[in-house]
């Protein structure tokens, strides 16, 4: 690879294909070591395209992996920002939630952290006890906890851990 006389590099046309593969990989989030592997596939002819497959299939799973962990994630963080008042009280779930114990020291709920917001008294946080009743019925609280539906509704209500 040579220079101008102002000092810039000069690339052959199979310089200039290679950077455009290399960036197009990139592009695809293939990781450096798997761009390394394509390179060489890709220089080599004679290659299988099972071995290029593989490669590609491997990345795709692990691209999978990823989106559904951010599914998740987004998730959790819409329910915990719709669950949010975002006025002027300190009472906020998305801390909660980041901090993994009640800033008061009290015991944590065994409410999933992504409901338990839901039920929590005062100001906007009370759903009501035909919401709170309904979800204890649909994820069978009453059962797993030893109480009936509607005391499972209530202590839900009034934040208490089972």
């Amino acid at each position: 690879m040579g220079r101008t006389e102002a000092g810039y590099r000069r690339y052959s046309d199979n310089e200039v294909h290679t950077l455009r593969f290399i960036k197009r990989s990139r592009d695809l989030g293939f990781s450096m070591v798997e761009i390394a592997d394509l390179l060489k596939l890709w220089q080599d002819r004679r290659r299988p395209s099972a071995s290029v497959k593989r490669v590609a299939s491997a990345h795709l799973a692990e691209l999978d992996r990823k989106i559904a962990q951010m599914e998740s994630m987004r998730k959790t963080l819409q329910n915990l920002v719709h669950c949010c008042h975002g006025n002027e009280r300190p009472d906020c779930p998305i801390l909660d939630e980041l901090g993994g114990v009640p800033l008061d020291g009290g015991t944590p709920s065994r409410l999933p952290r992504s409901t338990e917001c839901q039920f929590r008294t005062g100001d906007a946080w009370w759903v009501g006890l035909a919401d709170a009743l309904e979800f204890a019925v649909g994820h069978g609280l009453y059962a797993k906890m030893g109480c009936s539906a509607v005391e499972c509704a209530q202590a839900a209500i009034k934040n208490v851990a089972f």
